[in-house]
């Protein structure tokens, strides 16, 4: 199996930055007005509450896929060159040449 290394490392970069980019403050709510009523005022300021951790999990969510891809990159190329050194030794034993 081939794996684009530097594709998937973009890849990662590009998704880190989504967030980054559009930078989760900007997602805030502001309800600071006057609703009128007191049961409307709580629920406008629940929601508000509940977006803002949504857009911060969002934020982590994107930061650990990055980091996840980077993860999964390496190891894919650990084990390109775990298996080019023991496919080169046993070249090397048996004379063979590809």
């Amino acid at each position: 199996m081939d794996v684009d290394y530097p594709s998937l490392l973009k890849a990662a970069d590009t998704y880190e930055h989504v967030v980054t980019d559009s930078q989760v403050e900007s997602l805030y709510l502001d309800c600071t007005g006057d609703f009128g009523h007191d049961r409307l005022a709580q629920a406008a300021s629940s929601f508000v509450a509940r977006w803002q951790d949504g857009g911060e999990e969002l934020a982590r969510a994107n930061a650990g896929i990055a980091t996840d891809v980077r993860q999964c990159v390496a190891l894919y190329q650990f084990i390109d060159n775990a298996r080019e050194g023991v496919f080169g030794a046993l070249r090397g034993l048996f004379g063979g040449g590809g």
